[in-house]
């Protein structure tokens, strides 16, 4: 059981499992009896979790959050609950029908009392919130936490992004089913992404705007990531961001931005935005002067990366 309390930082997995469809329970056996049948399934699922060292951190209504040591044990249990659900279902120890949908992620988190709080925990619920009945949805970070035995049950799904954090993350489905297990490992080539980029250069300061860091702002404030001592320039001018895959710059500013881009030419925007599709170079409040030492120059990159 993990009992250690206090405000220093611990990197646990943290675990959601949520009875599906719980609702019509309520609606087609009345209160007492639909309470029954979800007691039994929480209890039988606290059982497990307690076989693989984990503790229970709180039930909210059809769900229960718990933390385990690492990411294996985390994934163990999440398989068994699912496979004890399907077995107790089956012999009818436990109400037919019953699924669960499982999210988990590992990463550091900090306890306050009994309760547990941090991004990790945020993740792990974004998990739960995505994953379909009969499932478990974790992150590429805790698959690569896995050992060697279980980091093949894991298939890579989609990106995702989740509220409060900047970037996207990748989802794997942790695939449980034995056979399901054997189909995908022996079948699915392993998943590749195109990574994309913008690198901003000025002066002799580079800065990298992805899926990592998805905003960089541009301007004459030093408050600003690239400064620009212009008088041209506006404190704030313009920003670049980037959202599923793509790049754009939004001007702020008095003057305007204006940009020379290798495949769609100069362009002009104030108070607008546009996409940057290709490398090129931006100038604050001017039209572009391919000597100006004042030039903010992007490049575009685009690399595959295996998942």
């Amino acid at each position: 059981m993990v009992e250690a309390v206090g405000t220093e930082p611990q990197n646990l997995a943290i675990l959601f499992a949520d009875i599906v469809d719980s609702s019509r329970l309520y609606a087609t056996y009345g209160d007492a009896e639909a309470r029954r049948i979800v007691s039994a399934c929480l209890d039988r699922m606290t059982r497990i979790v307690s076989e693989h060292r984990g503790a229970v951190v709180k039930t909210i209504g059809d769900e229960i959050m718990c933390s385990f040591p690492s990411a294996d044990e985390a994934v163990t249990a999440a398989v068994q609950m699912h496979q004890s659900l399907r077995e107790e279902t089956a012999n009818g120890r436990l109400h037919r029908g019953l699924s669960l949908r499982i999210g988990l992620h590992q990463g550091p988190v900090v306890r306050e009392g009994p309760d547990i709080f941090g991004d990790a925990v945020n993740l792990a619920a974004r998990m739960a919130a995505l994953s379909k009945a009969h499932q478990v949805m974790t992150t590429r970070q805790t698959v690569e936490l896995l050992d060697g035995g279980l980091r093949p049950l894991a298939r890579f799904v989609d990106q995702s992004t989740v509220k409060g954090q900047s970037g996207e993350f990748a989802l794997y489905e942790i695939v449980w089913d034995t056979e399901e297990a054997t189909l995908a490992t022996a079948q699915a080539p392993r998943p590749e992404r195109q990574r994309v980029a913008l690198d901003v250069n000025f002066g002799e300061t580079t800065w990298t705007v992805d899926a990592e860091k998805p905003a960089l702002t541009i301007g004459r404030s030093s408050q600003c990531d690239v400064v620009v001592n212009d008088t041209k320039a506006s404190r704030l001018h313009a920003k670049v961001e980037y959202a599923k895959g793509r790049f754009t710059i939004k001007d702020v500013s008095t003057n305007g931005t204006h940009l020379r881009l290798e495949e769609t030419g100069t362009h002009h925007i104030r108070r607008d935005e546009l996409a940057l599709t290709s490398s090129g170079l931006i100038s604050l409040g001017r039209p572009v002067d391919a000597a100006s030492p004042l030039l903010v120059r992007i490049v575009l990159r685009k690399d595959v990366e295996r998942l």
